[in-house]
């Protein structure tokens, strides 16, 4: 894979992440919805002034559209959550330990950690 099709895939993956269709990005920037789908194909590479408008408009930097050196799976979950809402850092730094505390364990202490925790979210969710 080269890095028109590595970038144009990470494009795709954080509008998606943004719930943004090409047509909304491309206005957002001032092109059109298929320049966008040229991009995510790979096609075409986007110009360096139009990577820092789409990384803006999604929230992202630039560096994220490009192939990642070296990220923890806490790293990229944080980068995730960063897109997804409007968590706080205190926010992010619970989520993390919580993942820390998932590697640490293993079998029926695992299975139990992450039963709670559905146990939680799906009592949130009857409940709001």
């Amino acid at each position: 894979m080269d890095i028109d099709e590595i970038v144009g895939k990470n494009i795709r993956k954080y509008r998606r992440m943004r719930g943004m269709t090409q047509k909304e990005l491309g206005d957002a920037i001032g092109v059109r919805h298929n320049t966008i789908s040229q991009y995510e194909k790979g096609r075409n590479a986007p110009e360096q002034n139009m990577i820092f408008a789409i990384a803006n408009v999604l929230g992202v930097s630039v560096g994220d559209f490009f192939p990642e050196t070296t990220t923890t799976p806490e790293e990229s979950f944080v980068k995730a959550a960063a897109i997804s809402g409007n968590l706080d850092e205190d926010d992010y730094k619970y989520l993390q330990e919580l993942i820390k505390k998932a590697h640490t364990l293993e079998g029926k202490r695992r299975e139990d950690f992450f039963k709670n925790i559905r146990l939680a979210v799906e009592f949130f969710d009857r409940n709001t």
